[in-house]
């Protein structure tokens, strides 16, 4: 039998025993599972490669400079009047909104994920720093007048913020978050690779950091400077054309070879490979086929758009492969907590 309460006394309030519980409520945390992650870490991949591809128009269309000013578009007003290449301009920042909320999207669901990684939250908050990085860059872009080394410098970032997502993707989609392929072929890694196959895969990164470097500079030395006030780096464009065309021939060489290697009949370990080597045969196809007709055409500014889009899946591809490729493996995830009986359970975020 309970205790009675002592004459007089006042009866107990029920909503004194509740602040426990309404603090347990709190401090409960949503579950994120690998196939919810796997989502957000496409999305924070997919606006990577979108702001790239935004930023090339802000230079393609000549508004680099359309906001002279930064974070407001101009020093008397925040956001500019109407008028094509202020907007242009200040709805690419506008966009730096969209691609932080991925990331932070992607940095929550890392803490909140099960099983949890530690390399997932690393990489999720180096985005985070990458963009405000990114952000500081192009303010100082700006007010040095879209000096080519600093744009180079820009997009240089915008491809290690790509290469970061790509490997949080690949770290992310382990622990059966998907099945089948996707861009980085088919699930677990590519086991028993010979000592040429790892060469090859090794020489393609060379190759491919090659291409982009050269690629960068024939940006800075072509027409679309972003304004007619931008300087321009002194080589003539014929010549770092041809430099750049002969680092993707080098490429293309070493990528033949690695598809006659992961490709051919009987190529055991090698099947998880090939759906990511032909992704990144069709792409660099593209992107070859791009890059001479944007030459032959006088390099129009929609053809560079897209060969900019063409040079972030190579990218991204690439280093997707060289990944898969690697000796070492993504970290072992932690053991969920088992919860004693009796413990409320966390909401699960399912796949949907």
């Amino acid at each position: 039998m309970g205790r009675r309460a002592a004459p007089g006394a006042a009866p107990p309030d029920p909503g004194r025993a509740r602040p426990a519980g309404a603090l347990a409520i709190l401090r409960r945390r949503p579950t994120v599972l690998p196939a919810r992650f796997r989502q957000l870490a496409w999305w924070a991949l997919a606006t990577q490669i979108g702001i790239v591809v935004t930023g090339a128009a802000v230079r393609l269309t000549g508004s680099g400079l359309g906001c002279t000013d930064w974070p407001g578009c101009r020093s008397d007003r925040f956001v500019p009047e109407w008028g094509f290449h202020h907007w242009v301009e200040f709805g690419n920042r506008l966009l730096t909104f969209v691609v932080s909320a991925a990331a932070g999207a992607a940095a929550i669901g890392a803490h909140w994920r099960r099983p949890r990684r530690r390399s997932l939250i690393g990489l999720s908050w180096g985005l985070v720093v990458g963009i405000v990085a990114q952000a500081l860059i192009g303010a100082v872009l700006v007010i040095f007048e879209l000096d080519p080394r600093l744009t180079v410098l820009h997009f240089i970032v915008s491809l290690l913020l790509i290469a970061d997502a790509v490997l949080l993707l690949h770290i992310g989609s382990g622990d059966g978050a998907r099945a089948g392929p996707s861009l980085f072929g088919r699930d677990g890694p590519a086991p028993g690779l010979a000592l040429l196959d790892r060469a090859l895969f090794a020489a393609l990164a060379l190759a491919v950091v090659a291409v982009v470097g050269s690629g960068t500079v024939v940006t800075g030395s072509g027409p679309h400077g972003g304004d007619e006030r931008a300087d321009r780096f002194g080589f003539l464009l014929r010549t770092v054309a041809q430099v750049h065309a002969a680092t993707m021939w080098v490429f293309v060489a070493v990528l033949v070879l690695v598809a006659v290697r992961v490709l051919r009949p009987g190529a055991a370990g090698l099947e998880s490979l090939r759906p990511n080597v032909i992704g990144l045969l069709a792409v660099t196809a593209a992107q070859a086929v791009l890059g001479y007709l944007q030459y032959a055409m006088g390099v129009p500014a929609g053809l560079v758009a897209l060969h900019v889009l063409g040079s972030a899946l190579v990218w991204s591809f690439t280093v997707a492969a060289v990944l898969k490729a690697a000796p070492w493996q993504p970290e072992r995830a932690r053991p969920v907590p088992v919860h004693p009986a009796g413990a409320h359970a966390r909401p699960v975020l399912s796949k949907g």
